[in-house]
């Protein structure tokens, strides 16, 4: 009985994984994803350091918490 329960549950978390994997996929065709997805070579997580306009539109309190975080250190 035992073995059952232990089975049923590793089961359950398997299933849980693999369909969480598909977020993405699972609400928006091929066609969607591509229009609203840049290329992966395109995609910066943040601005270069040169690249002023987009520091700008940067949110200024997460820079300033990250500016006194990094002084603190």
């Amino acid at each position: 009985m035992k073995r059952w329960i232990v089975l049923t549950c590793m089961l359950m978390v398997c299933y849980g994984r693999l369909s969480a994997q598909h977020l993405l996929s699972g609400h928006y065709t091929q066609a969607e994803l591509a229009a609203k997805l840049i290329p992966q070579a395109q995609w910066m997580p943040f601005p270069r350091t040169t690249d002023r306009e987009g520091w700008e539109k940067a949110d200024a309190a997460i820079g300033e918490a990250v500016i006194k975080k990094r002084k603190a250190i």
